[in-house]
């Protein structure tokens, strides 16, 4: 852990006084066997994922509801009612951070066709990482399109032993 990352100390710290056992030696068993063995039961790990194509439009659609809905009033209430400053760790939120450095930028600075922009390009960035992260994890079993038949998902599941 970063000694200046904040949210991670805090949360060692938590791990320990709930568990007694240092966070860096539960990481290092958690890789040692799959969560079925730790577990002691059988259990399926699969991923809901859709193609890029599908994705992009999805981001963009919910995005331009989440600004229809008031997304850039919610960051200003939040900053005027709580203070809350654009480095909080609450802040970090895709979108969030985007519309404080908007909101703190001077008049020269872009307008919200830009600020859209940015949470897009911000968006799809998290979606790309999060699909990297998912390839990362050894025990899942496929990558199961959000298109396919959910009726064999369920027959694969309900038939394991």
């Amino acid at each position: 852990i970063e000694p200046g990352n904040r949210q991670r100390i805090q949360r060692a710290l938590e791990v320990y006084q709930t568990t007694g056992i240092p966070i860096s030696e539960l990481w290092r068993n958690s890789n040692a066997e799959s969560a079925s063995e730790r577990l002691n039961c059988n259990l399926v790990e699969f991923a809901v994922t859709v193609s890029r194509e599908e994705l992009h439009p999805r981001i963009e659609s919910r995005l331009d509801d989440m600004l229809k809905a008031g997304f850039v009033e919610e960051v200003e209430a939040l900053r005027e009612r709580w203070g809350i400053d654009i480095n909080a760790p609450s802040m970090r939120a895709v979108g969030y951070r985007q519309i404080g450095q908007f909101l703190n930028a001077s008049e020269t600075s872009g307008g919200p066709d830009d600020l859209r922009h940015s949470i897009l390009v911000a968006s799809r960035r998290l979606a790309k990482k999060q699909s990297t992260w998912l390839r990362g994890w050894r025990c899942l079993d496929g990558r199961a399109p959000l298109s396919a038949d959910l009726e064999s998902m369920l027959q694969k599941l309900t038939s394991l032993p």
